[in-house]
């Protein structure tokens, strides 16, 4: 979880042989928004981050929700050649 004056960002990490699915995403928002009420937060912000990818509902579920899904592509980039 990371703050900036109302609004949160909220991300999970999964170590997993499968692709992560909506399911984790719905849980992350059933222990985010309980926290956004009680300290007043006005906007939440998702990320994923997964080891072995996302199933296709997760992606299309994120495109529509702007939640940033985040895989060991977009993590390890390969050194800039000079």
């Amino acid at each position: 979880m990371a703050l900036a004056a109302d609004d949160a960002l909220f991300g999970e990490c999964k170590w997993t042989n499968r692709p992560v699915g909506t399911n984790i995403l719905d849980d992350l928002k059933r222990k985010a928004y309980p926290l956004m009420q009680s300290t007043g937060l006005r906007t939440a912000h998702f990320a994923l981050f997964a080891r072995s990818g996302f199933t296709e509902a997760l992606q299309t579920q994120a495109q529509h929700e702007g939640v940033r899904l985040i895989g060991p592509e977009t993590l390890v980039q390969p050194p800039l050649h000079s």
